[in-house]
């Protein structure tokens, strides 16, 4: 019996951009380059099928409107832009939480590319780059931490006059007069990852209120606050909801991912409690591990998240200068 195959849209007109500015098909499918958001980039002219379980960029972290676009079906609302990219702009960040999987499943890569420095990226460069193409793009940005990156706010600044931007952000690094030059109703959403431990370890919590208002104040149309699902959050769950909520903040609880470094070598979220479950985003956990997947089959997380610590080709490399 033939494999269910799915028709992705990744590398047709939606894609992935890495810290060193190649253009991807998309997470899972580094090999697959498409050219560089500095130099030119070229899109698949074909939808190709993809028979992975889970991805790292599920179709419902795209634009699922652009999804129906490729498949020439009917977009549920009407949308500004020709093309979406998810830009891991670094993987620098100042969290460095021991659940993070964004890099690598080995903690000594991962913490390395959490350290290494971020350096200004060119921003004119990437304006004659898209310019070139014609196009309208929506950027999300993620890392690492995206504001991190020393001219981020130059380069929404100048992404906003013509393109759109989103982040997923810990929030605690963005500059205070950020919205000074970035108009807010280009700012399509905020996830917001509200990484309570480690504000507290690292004394952010502060920041993290301080710019939480701004946001707010700045009129951005869409922002949600997520938290990680860490075992150690649920008996402090009510404590943690009301502290918050005195700011007006509500967060949900997302899945966490593996977890065995972090977890006494339990996997997650396959060791959540019943109990546990019932208190996580029921939808979160649909779109991590979605009923009717390409092949049918249960996630092995292992299997499409490998480690591979000999290959840091696509970290963000900055061998001169490196935290110790």
């Amino acid at each position: 019996m033939s494999k269910k195959m799915l028709m992705c849209n990744a590398g047709y007109n939606v894609g992935s951009i890495l810290p060193d500015g190649s253009v991807n098909v998309c997470f899972d499918r580094k090999d697959e380059n498409l050219g560089s958001i500095f130099t030119g980039f070229e899109w698949k002219n074909e939808l190709k099928p993809c028979d992975k379980v889970h991805c790292q960029c599920p179709l419902w972290a795209f634009d699922e409107n652009l999804n129906l676009r490729a498949h020439n079906k009917e977009e549920k609302s009407p949308i500004d832009w020709d093309h979406f990219f998810h830009w891991h702009i670094t993987y620098e960040c100042q969290m460095r939480c021991n659940y993070c999987t964004v890099t690598s499943t080995n903690k000594r890569i991962d913490t390395l590319d959490k350290l290494r420095k971020s350096k200004p990226i060119d921003v004119d460069a990437v304006m004659r780059t898209l310019d070139a193409t014609g196009k309208k793009y929506h950027f999300s940005f993620i890392g690492g931490e995206p504001f991190m990156l020393p001219n981020m706010t130059e380069l929404c600044a100048a992404l906003t006059k013509k393109h759109y931007v989103s982040f997923n952000t810990n929030l605690c690094e963005m500059p205070l007069d950020f919205f000074e030059h970035v108009d807010a109703s280009r700012v399509l959403t905020m996830h917001i990852s509200l990484h309570i431990k480690p504000m507290e370890v690292r004394r952010l919590t502060e920041d993290f209120l301080e710019r939480a208002k701004i946001v707010h104040d700045a009129g951005v149309a869409n922002y949600y606050l997520t938290t990680v699902a860490h075992p150690k959050i649920f008996p402090k769950l009510k404590e943690y909801t009301e502290f918050f909520g005195k700011h007006g903040i509500k967060f949900k609880l997302i899945p966490m991912l593996e977890g065995g470094f972090s977890t006494e070598g339990k996997v997650y979220p396959d060791s959540y409690t019943e109990e546990e479950l019932a208190m996580i985003d029921a939808g979160w956990l649909d779109n991590y591990f979605p009923e009717k997947n390409a092949k049918g089959e249960k996630v092995n997380i292992k299997e499409f998240r490998p480690s591979n610590p000999e290959n840091a080709e696509h970290s963000f490399k900055d061998t001169e200068k490196q935290n110790s």
